[in-house]
């Protein structure tokens, strides 16, 4: 047999929520919530209509550096064509941050209860994860520099920051974000994967775009799975000064975006009334539930994304199964170190009344 690579033997394939489709296989339910992977419960603002004329040639390669996806982008965030880059995700954008600066050995910093993603880059590029646990369920900005400057015989070559984070939905301030990078060596990528940024409404939160002149160590990632309801076309960008992204551009598979995603996405710029639906909607629902969660007696971490992180207890892996049984699929949180909580995506109102419904009722049954 041939070998892989040794260090293939630590990374963990990424293992996502089940689907709906696999639910209703397995249990033969009518009716599934997905409540699980953050998506946008109001579905794309694009239409078939709207790409048809696309799909017409998709006999020929995509059109990424000069269709307008980039243009609008640039325009919309105030940065130039050549401090933007595009991927099949913001997932693949992070691998090849990690193809292009991470060495075997380099020491790569990240929190202990986030998103796998950092973990998986850093073990496919032979580098060494070093994990720092949360304090008060935000990234511990004070702990990540300690270890960022602590002697090694192995440099620190990068840190990875979700803000807001993945699973807890807590954001670390700007005041904070500019003091961390103060602490952090030039030589330092500092990732800030901004998934959820859209859907922040805290003044604290960091406006990091006007930080890349300041530090051009800095690398910001977003995506347009989330606000804009594309996770099925899976398309993500990065922003950082130019001669970071011209480096990104030579491990860049050829033609990474699909010509209909790359449409989807600019249409989908064009959308500012679905974006304002979405985003009020969230605002209004996200309070809802975490109110009525406390109300119940669970703890709710104050989230500013589209989801709630609560703790259930020991019996956090039941309480999934049985929602599971009653057609509604949640997060349990254990592969992310929280075997005790759960994530739960805010979806549409009747979606999470019903949500509410069975919880209460299970609640009263065990009481």
């Amino acid at each position: 047999m041939i070998q892989p690579r040794e260090t293939l033997s630590k990374v963990v394939p990424y293992t996502p929520g089940k689907s709906i489709q696999q639910v209703q296989s397995e249990l033969g339910l009518d009716r599934i919530i997905k409540l699980a992977s953050n998506e946008n419960p109001w579905g794309s603002p694009v239409s078939a209509a709207e790409l048809a004329e696309i799909i017409q040639t998709i006999a020929l390669y995509p059109d990424i550096g000069s269709g307008p996806l980039l243009g609008k982008l640039s325009q919309k965030l105030a940065v130039s064509i050549p401090q933007l880059i595009l991927g099949n995700g913001s997932d693949e954008i992070l691998t090849m941050i990690g193809m292009a600066y991470l060495n075997p050995g380099d020491r790569v910093i990240t929190a202990r209860e986030t998103f796998s993603e950092y973990g998986f880059v850093a073990h496919l590029m032979d580098a060494t994860l070093e994990q720092v646990p949360l304090a008060n369920h935000t990234f511990d900005l004070d702990a990540m520099a300690a270890v960022v400057n602590r002697p090694s015989d192995h440099p620190a070559k990068m840190v990875c920051i979700a803000n807001p984070n993945n699973p807890t939905g807590t954001i670390i301030s700007s005041e904070a974000l500019s003091r961390f990078m103060s602490q952090i060596p030039e030589t330092v990528a500092v990732i800030l994967d901004e998934a959820y940024a859209e859907f922040v409404d805290d003044p604290r939160y960091p406006d990091t775009i006007q930080l890349l002149s300041e530090y051009p160590n800095l690398i910001v990632t977003r995506t347009f799975s989330k606000l804009y309801g594309l996770a099925g076309f899976r398309i993500g960008y990065a922003i950082a000064v130019p001669e970071v992204i011209a480096t990104l551009y030579k491990v860049r598979q050829p033609f990474n975006i699909n010509s209909v995603a790359l449409a989807a996405a600019s249409v989908a710029l064009d959308k500012p009334e679905f974006v304002e639906k979405t985003l009020t909607h969230n605002r209004v629902e996200r309070q809802r539930l975490a109110s009525e969660f406390a109300s119940l007696g669970y703890k709710v971490i104050p989230s500013q994304a589209n989801f709630l992180c609560i703790h259930i207890g020991p019996t956090a892996g039941d309480w999934v199964q049985f929602l599971l049984q009653n057609g509604i699929i949640v997060r349990h949180l254990a592969s992310f170190g929280m075997p005790e909580y759960v994530r739960i995506t805010v979806g549409l109102p009747e979606q999470n009344s019903l949500l509410l419904a069975l919880v209460g009722s299970d609640l009263a049954t065990r009481r």
